[in-house]
């Protein structure tokens, strides 16, 4: 992992010099840069927060990089930008995976119930394997020729052995938190994802209620 050196008005350079991808009331988020690789900028929120000892972006990079280690595809770092003049962002430049988010595939109507079980079994895999992703929804997962991958891995923790039945219920409850997934998630998706995950663990949902969210 390479890490380079930044001044503020650097990074508001490479800032201005992007296509905007995702934005909010701070500014550019994520970015897409003229040589085709993204820019993603992380803001310190509170001024108590681990963000004092181990920079977001240096977090994200690492994320990263113990998921190419297992084989998962996720963002591929170019470098970790740290400004040199402040504490209160940090950036990362990085090729993107090359995919649709399962939320689009899923408003198109174009994943299969095959699919949704082999990412039932990639879920598993994960809490099996210790890696506690607690930002997975829809839109966090590509799906992608080389297999079912992650973005936006910042909010993840790697145990030393696999996730409680606590934690994979948690889980399961942000993956469906997002109701504008709901109408795309027929019984036979859901079915297929049931599956899959239960081919490899026992799935700890029961039940599912979208008016009254996900019972456990």
């Amino acid at each position: 992992m390479r890490s380079r050196s930044f001044s503020h008005s650097q990074l508001l350079a490479l800032m201005d010099a992007s296509d905007v991808i995702e934005a909010d009331g701070s500014g550019l988020k994520v970015g897409a840069l003229p040589n085709g690789d993204f820019l993603k900028v992380f803001r310190r929120k509170k001024w108590l927060s681990r963000d004092m000892f181990t920079l977001p972006a240096v977090r994200f990079a690492r994320h990263c990089e113990l998921l190419h280690e297992r084989g998962i595809p996720a963002p591929r770092i170019r470098d970790t930008l740290v400004l040199n003049d402040s504490n209160q962002m940090s950036a990362v430049t990085y090729r993107p995976v090359a995919g649709r988010t399962l939320r689009q595939a899923l408003a198109a109507g174009d994943v299969s119930e095959r699919r949704m079980a082999e990412l039932g079994q990639f879920i598993a895999r994960l809490h099996d394997e210790g890696l506690y992703f607690r930002s997975i929804h829809p839109g966090n997962i590509i799906l992608c020729d080389s297999g079912i991958g992650l973005i936006d891995v910042l909010d993840m923790r790697v145990r030393g052995w696999p996730l409680t039945r606590g934690e994979r219920q948690r889980n399961w409850r942000h993956f469906f938190r997002t109701r504008e997934d709901h109408p795309h998630l027929d019984n036979g998706l859901l079915a297929a994802l049931m599956a899959g995950y239960n081919h490899r663990n026992e799935l700890p949902v029961t039940d599912f209620d979208w008016e009254q969210g996900v019972r456990l």
